[in-house]
């Protein structure tokens, strides 16, 4: 009797992915979908993923090949995982391949290595060289979750350092993910939280779970209700998966969930080498580990039963995969994830994203107030200073303010909007900038004099004067925070100051080595971007100074106003957290701008309300699906032509294209950068019409094509 043929699906990541059909050998009759796998692919060999076995195939079975080995012995992914992976490369434009490369840590590479010590403090002297305090203090922060190796290249020092360290027992090596100390008992909730967890409470007990936005002020207590939820699924042994925007905001997280729930807790993050993520990966999927906190690739660990899904600070856009497919967003992986185990969703920010209050009124997810700061603390006095027609960098209002603070031995935060800065022209007297009259997206500046939209490629000569109230001070937008931090020098001699922004932090372990010396006092004015905008809970800092507001509101992004908003109210929190109340001071060219107005009350309902108007009649999401696509080549022509026939050919199948025009970031790395954006009502025909393009393969000439559905970049 003749052996019967069984047929495997396999999902290669050469390329921009591939699916196709091979023979299961016999012996390999143990094998199972989530499996890695070695095929033969032309004359050489490459690693795939088993995605489903048959006894059917549409091709001719003797053309099929079969497969060469099986690289592990059970699946690293279960059927929800495998489910969850097509879900994502159908909604992100890209292919199925490239999706599990993604979830699973190493991809299709083998497995193994050593077994590896983990770095815990252990007693710290009185007296350390600053190199041996900068490997303490990142270990301090992140216990349990370095190797020698890893510590020495996150603190950029030799591991013979270390070595020293643990020698003289400053720090001790441990297994992996070591016990913590006895947990903490839960302090009583306020009425507010109370309230927040009875409606979760009563979510765990229904088959089909619940998603909350739980929406609450800086310092309202948000972290508490998502411990009380942690806790009762604990209770019924189910998993919690905790994600936070950044990588920044572990530290103090981690200490908050170890001081409760001790050993259960593990961290999984992208500063971990390869065998201590699959260590991670391994513990979560064994159910050794039930508490996993992580950024945005954390969603994808392989929980067998999930009871609670946290997302903090939910509006961040650090939650979209921007670089490199697949261009996921982590709260579609939770809301789908949420839905698949019947668990709770919650998803906190004190300035939801316009999309997340949508779910609310379509009814998809619950809205739960926390209106107050725990302890009757008050909000911080937010006051707004124009700076139209002032030259200075600091008002007199801001100035007085930081002497007097200072005088007082409190601390000063002063934050600059830097975020995604593209030249546009703003007019230095009355504060508006120049816009597209057919999108009203802010128009940019090009060095041949010109104004572009690069929406739907408007374009002007800059004029001499402002539109708006005929000054002739119009300037482009910029300001860096070495800037800042002279000027502070200059007007406060012998202030301790520090600066923290991005190219401060590539410093090997330089965020936590500043965050720990304000944090002790031993800076009084740190000048920072967004990365000092949410999450630190710094008592002494007393004075938040906003030096300039505007930056982001005249970004070529129809979500500026909304991103700026959540910015100033993020920065705003940070203001008397501790003992004595805070003040802010916003500086601005645009005071009448309704999202600076919002943030001056910490209100942004009326902003909310508004911009949903808005966006809905000039028809941008969440009223309708978007996808943005890049052409990037060598050859602006080619780039230029290629963008042209793509355009050509979306108009007949999708509601509307915008463009094709050149990019805001007209050029990067040599290459040259068009884009365009499609916009249906119809999500599912949005991305039939992609799917059908990149299916064919059709890449115009020297060109290369981008895509991204529901973009948050728009540069």
């Amino acid at each position: 009797m003749a052996q019967e043929l069984i047929f495997a699906q396999v999902a290669l990541p050469q390329g921009k992915g591939l699916l196709l059909d091979y023979l299961l050998p016999p012996e390999f009759a143990t094998a199972l979908p989530g499996m890695r796998v070695e095929v033969p692919l032309g004359t050489r060999k490459a690693r795939g993923w088993l995605l489903s076995l048959s006894r059917e195939t549409s091709l001719n079975p003797q053309k099929l090949r079969p497969i060469l080995s099986l690289l592990d012995e059970e699946p690293l992914f279960s059927a929800e995982l495998l489910e969850l992976a097509h879900y994502l490369a159908w909604t992100t434009a890209s292919h199925v391949a490239l999706v599990l490369e993604a979830m699973y840590p190493g991809g299709t590479q083998p497995g193994g290595g050593r077994e590896e010590v983990y770095l815990f403090p252990g007693e710290i002297p009185g007296v350390l060289t600053p190199k041996q305090q900068k490997v303490v203090d990142l270990v301090v922060l992140f216990p349990g979750q370095f190797t020698r190796r890893e510590a020495a290249r996150l603190a950029g020092v030799s591991p013979s350092l270390i070595g020293g360290l643990l020698q003289k027992g400053v720090l001790q090596g441990e297994g992996p993910m070591a016990a913590a100390s006895s947990p903490e008992p839960f302090p009583p909730l306020t009425p507010h939280q109370e309230e927040a967890w009875q409606r979760m409470h009563t979510a765990f007990s229904r088959p089909e779970g619940g998603v909350f936005l739980l929406q609450g002020v800086t310092g309202s207590g948000k972290t508490e209700v998502y411990l009380k939820g942690a806790a009762h699924a604990l209770s019924l042994g189910k998993g919690v998966l905790f994600l936070v925007p950044e990588m920044a905001l572990l530290p103090q997280t981690e200490k908050r969930l170890r001081a409760r729930f001790g050993d259960e807790v593990v961290l999984f993050h992208s500063n971990l080498s390869l065998g201590s993520r699959r260590k991670v990966w391994e513990a979560v999927r064994d159910g050794r580990k039930k508490i996993l906190l992580g950024p945005r690739s954390a969603a994808f660990l392989p929980f067998p039963s999930l009871g609670l899904l946290i997302m903090d600070e939910e509006h961040e856009p650090a939650y979209k995969q921007h670089e490199g497919e697949p261009h996921y967003h982590a709260r579609d992986v939770v809301l789908w994830r949420q839905a698949y185990h019947g668990a709770v969703a919650l998803l906190g920010s004190a300035t939801p994203a316009v999309e997340t209050l949508y779910l609310t009124r379509r009814g998809k997810a619950t809205r739960l107030l926390l209106p107050q700061r725990v302890g009757g603390r008050p909000l911080p006095q937010v006051e707004l200073v124009d700076m139209r027609g002032k030259r200075e960098l600091f008002s007199p209002e801001l100035e007085g303010a930081m002497e007097e603070t200072l005088k007082k031995g409190q601390q000063v935060l002063l934050f600059l909007n830097r975020r995604g800065f593209a030249p546009v022209v703003v007019c230095r007297d009355c504060g508006q900038d120049l816009r597209c009259p057919h999108c009203d997206i802010a128009l940019t500046y090009h060095r041949d004099g010109t104004l572009h939209c690069h929406y739907c490629d408007y374009r002007q000569k800059a004029p001499g004067r402002c539109p708006h109230c005929g000054s002739p001070h119009l300037y482009p937008m910029g300001l860096g925070t070495q800037r800042v931090e002279e000027e502070v020098q200059r007007k406060f001699p012998g202030v301790r100051v520090a600066r923290l922004d991005r190219d401060a932090a590539r410093r090997g372990g330089a965020y936590q080595e500043i965050y720990e010396m304000f944090r002790r006092g031993q800076v009084d004015v740190l000048v920072g971007t967004q990365m000092v905008a949410k999450g630190w809970d710094i008592g002494g800092v007393t004075l938040v100074g906003v030096v300039r507001a505007d930056g982001g509101l005249h970004l070529p992004d129809f979500r500026a106003a909304e991103r700026t908003l959540q910015l100033l109210v993020q920065v705003a929190g940070r203001a008397g957290r501790g003992h004595h109340p805070g003040r802010v001071i916003i500086q601005t060219l645009q005071p009448e701008h309704p999202a600076l107005a919002a943030a001056v009350k910490e209100d942004g309902e009326a902003f909310f309300e508004k911009e949903l108007r808005q966006r809905e009649e000039a028809g941008w999401p969440p009223f309708r699906s978007m996808v943005r696509v890049v052409v990037r080549g060598q050859d602006e022509g080619d780039v230029e032509k290629g963008a042209e026939a793509l355009a050509a050919l979306w108009r007949e199948e999708v509601d509307e294209v915008l463009g094709p025009a050149q990019a805001p970031l007209a050029r990067l790395q040599g290459q040259f950068r068009w884009h365009m954006i499609l916009l249906d009502r119809d999500k599912e025909r949005l991305l039939e019409a992609v799917h059908r393009w990149r299916q064919k393969g059709e890449v115009p000439r020297r060109v290369q094509v981008w895509l991204d559905p529901d973009p948050l970049a728009m540069l």
